[in-house]
């Protein structure tokens, strides 16, 4: 991986993607770039419908009008506010 990416593992519909992820880029904007069909709707951390278990790495969320506390000490991230904070990163979204 560059520099200016990281790896980013996805668990998607029984499938299993990885793929390179710029390191300021929103995780479900690589995917939706690189052709997953992963869950969303309104792409601004309001709606809860990217909500994905942050299996491994860390992540910080640009904006959060969903998850409480709870929520995040169980692992659950928006993708579509998640940025990467450790150069691999893996999610799962639920089946």
């Amino acid at each position: 991986m560059a520099d200016d990416t990281i790896q980013l593992e996805v668990d998607l519909d029984g499938a299993h993607h990885t793929l390179a992820c710029g390191r300021n880029e929103p995780l479900l904007t690589a995917m939706l770039r690189l052709g997953l069909k992963a869950p969303h709707s309104c792409r601004m951390g309001e709606c809860g419908t990217c909500m994905c278990t942050l299996l491994e790495g860390k992540v910080h969320l640009r904006n959060n009008e969903v998850l409480d506390p709870d929520d995040l000490a169980q692992g659950w991230i928006l993708a579509c506010q998640a940025i990467a904070d450790t150069p691999t990163v893996k999610v799962k979204f639920p089946d």
